[in-house]
């Protein structure tokens, strides 16, 4: 029976940060994975770990590649599966690799692979929900709760917060006229954040973010247990 995305996750229940830190300082696991797109050759990178492809990953799925992975095939004879006990690894390290962009990501099987996709079908609020179920990858001032009766953003940044969100939805989300412009729009913003960030007060920002952080790490500390350290920066 296929599975979709939704399944997958709620099967295969993806690693924290403190698990995948764990993880890897017992084993990295390598893969033959291969980039796949309709109008381009195949990218194929056998024997390689996912931390050796993040670079590839980003840039080939961000270009709308298809990427397959599965467990290294030593001969030609070889009737290789992926070992579904990594699929939880591989989901992480991915989303983690491209969580910043906010791009909404689907896996599936196939041909024995686990294909990792952008999903195009996807909107803002499909986009969020997918992120949701990986929190716990992510800092927690990424992720600020709007809505906290004690949440109190530095003005500057929460106009700039608020302009950003408006400019990558619009440019994930849009047709092609409206993206166009709104990557214009994007990069004329982003010389004026730099600018603008010079002349906010270093010691406000900080403890803003902290407290961000803070808020964060009890709710992860709440759901996950012990599953879950404070500051997953401290992992990344």
């Amino acid at each position: 029976m296929m599975m979709n995305t939704d399944k997958i996750i709620k099967k295969y229940i993806p690693l924290t940060m403190k698990e995948v830190h764990e993880f890897e300082k017992e084993y990295i696991p390598k893969f033959d994975v291969k980039y796949t797109h309709s109008n381009s050759p195949t990218l194929i990178h056998p024997d390689a770990s996912l931390r050796e492809l993040a670079n590839n990953t980003y840039d080939n799925l961000d270009a709308n590649y298809s990427m397959w992975i599965k467990n290294i095939q030593l001969y030609e004879t070889d009737n290789v599966e992926l070992d579904l006990k990594l699929i939880p690894y591989i989901m992480s390290i991915t989303v983690d690799n491209m969580h910043e962009d906010g791009v909404p990501l689907k896996f599936s099987f196939k041909q024995k692979h686990f294909v990792i996709a952008i999903d195009h079908k996807s909107n803002s609020k499909k986009c969020k929900a997918f992120y949701e179920k990986f929190y716990h990858l992510t800092y927690g001032y990424n992720y600020p709760d709007f809505k906290s009766s004690d949440y109190n953003m530095p003005e500057a940044i929460e106009e700039d917060v608020s302009r950003a969100y408006a400019f990558d939805n619009a440019i994930r989300f849009g047709n092609d006229k409206t993206i166009q412009l709104a990557i214009t729009n994007r990069k004329l913003f982003n010389e004026l954040v730099d600018e603008a960030n010079e002349e906010l007060t270093e010691k406000r920002t900080s403890e803003f973010f902290d407290k961000e952080q803070d808020k964060f790490d009890i709710k992860m500390k709440i759901k996950l247990g012990d599953r879950y350290n404070n500051r997953n920066n401290e992992y990344k």
